[in-house]
């Protein structure tokens, strides 16, 4: 019985940890586009329209840029202030970016190969 109680939190500690890291990874979003001083962002996988001032955002953003985007003081965006991202920091995710255009390059090949045929 001992060993089954221990066995138990040691899954409960394992899936505690693995949530946690999961929380704490860093949200991505795309720049979809400037409108001024706006940037208009599309953030998660869900691809929710966030708009915040160009000034927000690191040097060198330009639409179609990739952002890694981190909540200081919360594990999610959804723990964020009235849904802001008063508290993120922003990176570029230059990795990102660059898997994304090969992503399309790769789709456009694939496309001009069926209007051959």
């Amino acid at each position: 019985m001992v060993k089954t109680i221990l066995s138990r939190q040691k899954d409960r500690d394992k899936t505690s940890s693995k949530i946690h890291k999961e929380r704490m990874r860093p949200v991505r979003a795309v720049v979809d586009r400037i409108e001024g001083e706006i940037a208009v962002l599309l953030l998660g996988e869900e691809e929710t329209r966030v708009e915040l001032p160009l000034s927000r955002l690191p040097e060198g953003s330009h639409e179609g840029s990739w952002l890694k985007i981190s909540f200081i003081g919360q594990d999610s965006p959804d723990q964020a202030n009235d849904g802001s991202l008063e508290n993120a920091s922003f990176e570029l995710d230059l990795a990102g970016e660059q898997e994304q255009r090969e992503r399309m390059a790769r789709l456009l090949e694939k496309i001009k190969g069926k209007n051959k045929a």
